[in-house]
């Protein structure tokens, strides 16, 4: 059954109500066809209820099919009582969404917001009412809501319409958003949560070239950054040093004296990565302990409400091969070792970096029967491989630095302003990569 109804206010005055019920039928491979239908109509006065009625029936047999029942409540509003307009939607969404209320309504800069358990509610001449919940509320109110660049809600959040395999649930199951992705635009950019990036906001013409692109389904996936500006260098009248940009999963978009432009970067394949990784394992271990090191695992990017974290890179280790069962040849163990290469603290284009790589959950040892022996000193010597972060390189502040990325391939990449000391300082980091060999330090 589908049921359309239609609400207009009329210049007099009183709400028209309009109601359509249809009863549809859907055959594989045919149209839909109707086989009942019902209407109703009629106008609520200003402070009226007036309740709806019609009968759905079948229009070959006459059956009734369903009774339908409409009640429509006509609350007159005025931008000039703000309070009455968000108790209203409040009501309209029901207690259920909202929570219960958890203050007044209050005044902030350019409207009036009352706050819930579940979500605040907005409302502004021009924007209307809607409201903000979820992570994507958590990150408003620390953004400095409508006082922040965003300015008020001019719509609802809304699912995302690519979702995740897995999306993950509500905790509260009452409609709770916190870490359920979707988005929200705002008047002054657009806020876009993911459980494995954060609620981060997109604006201007970045997030028109992002959209260009295919949004969050397009090569980009989505924003690990906020939209950051940085101010020109030189004195007023220097546009030219002006820059914006946004990192994202799979790449950054920048902004540079208005025009978008790439960045300068720096790139470090898988292969190369995993040789310079076994290197300094080799190094860091005792001699003889290991005999080869691949690449187990590649994980999405990581929540946080500001900056995503880099993809973690599962590292499997195994030893020197020895005669097993039937002279089958098994190693003396396999160890996982994941590790998230990191930038602290995240770039902006302008503060010194460190680029940095850190143990990123538990390290798991494996050996056959007859090695058990060996389990307690290996794990020692594992688990002090990583016991604080290890720096891999600094960055300084001149060089420009926006992103250190980690890619779903497992490659390596650095991003650079797109000036001429950003595009210095990404040749010099592409020199040092390009020369770094099995046996050389990864830093």
């Amino acid at each position: 059954m589908q049921l359309t109804v239609t609400f207009t206010l009329t210049p007099q005055g009183p709400v028209q109500v309009s109601g359509d019920a249809r009863l549809l039928t859907l055959t594989p491979g045919q149209p839909v066809s109707e086989r009942g239908g019902a209407a109703f109509s009629g106008q609520v006065a200003a402070g009226e209820t007036r309740t709806f009625r019609a009968s759905l029936r079948h229009h070959d047999s006459g059956e009734e099919y369903a009774r339908v029942t409409v009640c429509a409540q006509h609350t007159p509003l005025h931008a000039a009582q703000p309070a009455a307009t968000l108790d209203a939607h409040a009501r309209a969404l029901g207690e259920r969404h909202t929570g219960p209320p958890t203050g007044p309504c209050e005044a902030v800069r350019g409207g009036h917001r009352r706050r819930y358990h579940h979500a605040d509610l907005y409302t502004s001449p021009g924007t209307g009412v809607h409201e903000v919940r979820g992570d994507i509320r958590r990150r408003y109110d620390a953004l400095g809501g409508p006082d922040s660049v965003l300015g008020f809600p001019v719509g609802d959040p809304t699912p995302d319409p690519f979702p995740a395999p897995d999306p993950l649930p509500a905790p509260d199951h009452a409609g709770q958003w916190s870490h359920v992705q979707g988005r929200q635009h705002f008047q002054g950019g657009s806020l876009f949560l993911h459980p494995r990036t954060g609620p981060l906001f997109v604006r201007g013409e970045l997030r028109a070239a992002w959209a260009r692109t295919g949004w969050e389904s397009g090569p980009l996936g989505y924003p690990t950054s906020d939209t950051l500006s940085l101010a020109p260098d030189g004195p007023p009248g220097a546009p030219e040093s002006s820059l914006e940009f946004s990192d994202f999963q799979n790449g950054v978009l920048v902004l540079h004296a208005g025009q978008l432009c790439p960045p300068a970067t720096a790139t470090l394949s898988r292969d190369r990565m995993l040789d310079a990784v076994t290197g300094a394992l080799r190094r860091a271990l005792p001699a003889g302990l290991l005999d080869g090191v691949s690449l187990a695992g590649i994980s999405d990017t990581t929540f946080d409400l500001s900056r995503s974290g880099n993809r973690v890179l599962t590292f499997q280790l195994t030893g020197p091969l020895r005669p097993g069962p039937h002279d089958l040849p098994e190693p003396t163990f396999e160890a996982r070792l994941p590790v998230q290469f990191a930038a602290s603290p995240p770039p902006d284009a302008r503060r010194p970096v460190s680029l940095i790589a850190r143990q990123a959950g538990l390290i798991t040892l494996r050996a056959p029967p007859d090695c058990q022996g060996a389990l307690p000193a290996l794990s020692r010597a594992l688990g002090l491989l990583l016991r604080v972060p290890v720096t891999l390189a600094r960055v300084p502040g001149h060089a420009g630095l926006l992103s250190f990325k980690v890619h779903a391939d497992g490659s390596l990449s650095l991003s650079f302003r797109p000036d001429p000391a950003g595009r210095a300082a990404a040749g010099a980091a592409q020199r040092r990569l390009d020369g770094l060999r099995a046996d050389d330090p990864l830093a």
